[in-house]
């Protein structure tokens, strides 16, 4: 099981939140898909989920198991 719990990021800019309190849960093993509009945070949460940005919250995710 891979686990997200209280998501909460903030653009250094203006300090303004992006996401706040987010959590979800994802099967593993599985495949995944994220999906969404331009400029919905796609790229944000998978840089999020790599350790490419930090953010603030609880994230249980099994590194060897993310293919982006």
């Amino acid at each position: 099981m891979m686990r997200v719990e209280h998501l909460a990021y903030y653009f250094s800019r203006n300090g303004q939140p992006f996401f706040k309190d987010v959590s979800f849960q994802l099967k593993s093993p599985g495949v995944n898909f994220l999906i969404g509009q331009n400029g919905a945070g796609k790229t944000t949460l998978a840089d999020i989920i790599t350790g490419l940005r930090p953010a603030q919250g609880e994230l249980d995710l099994p590194k060897a198991a993310i293919f982006i």
